[in-house]
């Protein structure tokens, strides 16, 4: 009985270790294409970044001479210093979503250029 309960236990530690190579060799296989995959989101995300970039440059285009009408306006009848407070305000506001879209163009632009650089400082960044 005791013969038999070793050799059951040996086949099935047989199993494992055949099931966890092949499970290894898959996973192996796989890396190659998560890291294609790494790559092109970046790419992507770093597209949605130049996005908002060109949506703020167009949004300045269209509300800065809106803006400054109404500052000469204000000029003319003598009420100088609110107008400039709104205009700063909305400045301001934007300083922080144009620095996270230029910092996802520049981890594309890596991304593009030197896709090795970016897959190792991707690595070091997660074993920090």
């Amino acid at each position: 009985m005791n013969d038999e309960l070793q050799k059951q236990i040996a086949e099935i530690l047989k199993k494992a270790l055949e099931a966890a190579q092949k499970g290894g060799e898959w996973i192996g296989g796989q890396i190659p294409d998560a890291l294609h995959q790494l790559i092109v989101w970046t790419i992507v995300k770093g597209g949605f970044g130049l996005l908002g970039i060109l949506a703020y440059v167009l949004a300045l285009i269209y509300i800065v001479p809106r803006q400054w009408k109404w500052v000469q306006d204000d000029e003319k009848y003598g009420d100088r210093g609110l107008t400039y407070i709104p205009f700063a305000f909305a400045s301001l506001l934007m300083l922080f979503p144009v620095g996270i879209c230029i910092s996802l163009a520049a981890d594309a632009a890596q991304a593009i250029f030197a896709p090795k650089l970016f897959l190792l400082e991707y690595a070091a960044h997660l074993v920090k």
